[in-house]
């Protein structure tokens, strides 16, 4: 699904865009902004609560309001983290 979202972002000719997700959504917009971190300007995820991961404030500073989900031995959250800083 994520991969067809960013299809949907080739097609428009939109380079970046503000990715929200809710629910099953936010798992896409997560695997989305983890594969092409380049297409994503802001992410935004609701309803999003996978089992084992923890809320941190201490997120790369993208500014006041960035947060990061830390899980280290999640590969999917790592990537997310590391396309962040």
């Amino acid at each position: 699904m994520a991969r067809d979202a960013v299809a949907v972002l080739d097609a428009l000719g939109v380079e970046r865009a503000r990715v929200f997700g809710v629910s099953l959504g936010a798992m896409v917009a997560t695997w989305v902004a983890a594969d092409a971190p380049d297409r994503v300007e802001r992410l935004c995820l609701a309803c999003a609560g996978p089992t084992g991961l923890t809320l941190s404030a201490e997120a790369p500073a993208k500014g006041p309001r960035s947060r990061a989900l830390v899980a280290p031995d999640d590969e999917a959250i790592a990537r997310l983290a590391a396309a962040l800083r």
